[in-house]
């Protein structure tokens, strides 16, 4: 199976079991530094650089972190009835804590 067949598999078994991609399939062997995600609301789905890798939750510290290769990336995080939040990361010191608190999606004028 090549490598982009994987991927789709596994985005398909996260999507349907709700677990996190182990982190060794994102960063393979590269140095990666520890990131603490502090979300609010908890429940935010998390992507990096583009791909689904889990729930804020999996990467709070107890006991998991996010492991951030050396380099820039993008951090997304989107839940229902919050707006989509974006961040970019480079340069971390190690151990570091984001905190990103969504706004609510302003409700519709009815």
């Amino acid at each position: 199976m090549n490598r982009f067949a994987t991927y789709i598999l596994m985005g398909m078994i996260v999507v349907h079991c709700g677990c996190a991609v182990p982190m060794s399939q994102i960063n393979g062997d590269r140095a990666a530094k520890g990131v603490v995600l502090v979300v609010e609301p908890e429940t935010a789905k998390v992507y990096l650089d583009g791909r689904y890798i889990g729930r804020a939750t999996d990467f709070d510290g107890k006991p998991n972190k996010l492991e951030l290769t050396r380099g820039g990336h993008v951090l997304k995080f989107k839940a229902e009835g919050f707006e989509n939040e974006r961040v970019e990361v480079a340069g971390m010191k190690d151990p570091t804590t984001l905190r990103v608190k969504m706004l609510p999606r302003p409700k519709a004028e009815e």
